[in-house]
């Protein structure tokens, strides 16, 4: 997740969008997408 987060320039929760559908796309059946979204959402409010 950092990894894409950082390959997508994103810095802010303006950005969650963009990180969330980058990360579906790789994780789609593999990973709780919720449990995604809040992961995200707290590294992109740091």
């Amino acid at each position: 997740m950092s990894k894409t987060i950082a390959d997508l320039g994103a810095n802010g929760p303006q950005d969650m969008g963009k990180v969330i559908g980058a990360l579906k796309a790789q994780l789609a059946g593999k990973a709780d997408m919720g449990m995604v979204s809040g992961m995200v959402k707290a590294a992109l409010a740091k």
